[in-house]
């Protein structure tokens, strides 16, 4: 199902995978660095989204080929007849919006003209409209129609909306996760969406994660466990070379099977001391099979075919963290069949070695097996905050636009809104420069409970 783009003086860009050109640079598609100037510069995006064949007709150009659901009534000479299923209730069923390449066409197109089998939808940045319906004019906000779940968050297009940058961000990583995508894919087929927030999130991103607001972006969770921890390697282009990486275990993008965030707002407060990353010359052809070199320029004078990267672009994170031992024990496995959101993964008791029941968390089936009882490492990530008001924490207004705009509410240190911290359980293995650590799940556990443990700080190199 591919998609060809035309520019803006001539008429469409015609979507159905997002896949747009065809010719490549070093075995990446020269389209999936592009999608974001490709939809953006496009006037309309024509998407025939019932259909998983590249060869399929556009619903509705040709006779006989939409499926009519609509049913008619003649009552008291007055003949009625039912409409059909609202936009986003309709393209939600469709493949189009299953697939992961397609989620960028709706968020970076001005306009879309969207097909189905029973009618077709026009979509731009302030309303919706339909074949058996007229619009009010009230704009997306007051009809609830967004296809995709994408443009009306854009803070350009609606300023008014009370959603932070995070929030609007958090809000596409979880939509985009849900999708189907090639495991090579996945962070390409998000490249888009990223430079969209951009111009939001200065500092850039690391494999799909915000760096300034790294602290917050951390503690996604698994939606659910059918796919797991993807094992293919993502393609990085770096000039003139690519380097096959395997997927960090902090980043969302190493999840299969669609991750949520509890924290939407930048409601966290890190809790970590973030050191830059360290820059190695890498052999871009086999970055893993041997020792990493720290970079000096003696060595990039010796070595012309090594590359330099830092420990971030690679899939590394370092920092020092609190660190605490605790146990972890498996569920009854009755329980965690009557307990759907956790299956396949197991739900396992966080306990002190005192026996002090601290909470749960949920973990793969090949980390822990059922009934099994393990002493593991937990550090300290952030604190999380609650969203709520006091006599010390209140709401921190400004005005704009002759508006007056929250900010969000400014907490006191120590308030009683920071009672608990978010932890990050992790095992260890050998990497290329050193001993790292991986992440096996994130929890949240009281903050009194934290500091009666016994912790220690602990420079930690997460991958």
């Amino acid at each position: 199902m591919p998609s060809i783009w035309l520019p803006r003086l001539m008429s469409a860009t015609y979507g159905s995978t997002g896949f747009v050109s065809s010719w490549t640079t070093s075995g990446i598609s020269w389209s999936k660095c592009r999608m974001d100037q490709i939809y953006n510069s496009a006037t309309l995006t024509i998407v025939n989204a019932d259909t998983c064949c590249s060869n399929a007709c556009i619903p509705g150009i040709e006779p006989d080929t939409r499926r009519s659901i609509q049913h008619d009534e003649t009552i008291c000479g007055i003949r009625y007849i039912t409409t059909q299923s609202d936009p986003i209730s309709e393209i939600l069923r469709t493949n189009w919006s299953t697939r992961g390449w397609t989620y960028q066409e709706v968020f970076l197109s001005s306009r879309c003209l969207v097909f189905t089998n029973y009618q077709s939808y026009f979509q731009c940045k302030s309303d919706v409209w339909c074949e058996d319906s007229c619009s009010n004019g009230g704009g997306m906000e007051e009809q609830n129609m967004c296809v995709g779940n994408a443009l009306c968050h854009l803070p350009e297009l609606h300023p008014e909306m009370e959603r932070c940058s995070f929030y609007q961000f958090v809000d596409a990583v979880e939509a985009f996760s849900r999708r189907l995508t090639l495991e090579t894919d996945s962070l390409w087929a998000f490249t888009g969406v990223t430079k969209a927030f951009q111009p939001q999130f200065p500092d850039g991103f690391t494999w799909g994660l915000p760096i300034g607001n790294i602290d917050a972006a951390l503690p996604w969770k698994p939606r659910k466990c059918v796919s797991g921890l993807r094992a293919g390697l993502h393609a990085a282009i770096l000039d003139s070379d690519m380097i096959r990486l395997p997927f960090p275990s902090w980043s969302w993008v190493s999840w299969g099977g669609g991750v949520q965030f509890d924290t939407k707002c930048e409601d966290v407060k890190g809790l970590v001391e973030w050191h830059q990353p360290t820059q190695y010359a890498v052999n871009t052809a086999d970055p893993f099979s041997a020792p990493w070199d720290e970079l000096t320029d003696q060595l990039v004078e010796k070595c012309h075919s090594l590359t330099v990267m830092d420990e971030r672009a690679l899939g590394f994170l370092r920092f020092t963290a609190a660190s605490a031992v605790l146990e972890v024990e498996a569920m009854d496995s009755d329980f965690i069949k009557n307990c759907p959101s956790a299956d396949p993964c197991l739900l396992a008791h966080i306990r002190t070695h005192a026996g002090k029941d601290l909470g749960f968390i949920q973990v793969t089936s090949s980390w822990l097996q059922s009934h099994d009882r393990k002493k593991c490492e937990f550090i300290l990530l952030s604190t999380k905050i609650e969203n709520e008001e006091s006599e010390t924490c209140r709401q921190d207004w400004v005005w704009e636009r002759g508006l007056g705009v929250s900010r969000g509410i400014e907490h006191m240190d120590g308030c009683k809104h920071q009672s608990t911290y978010n932890i990050m359980l992790i095992d260890w293995k050998e990497g290329p420069h050193c001993t790292v650590a991986t992440r096996v799940g994130i929890t949240q556990i009281n903050k009194k409970d934290w500091e009666e443990l016994e912790s220690t700080s602990k420079l930690i190199v997460l991958g």
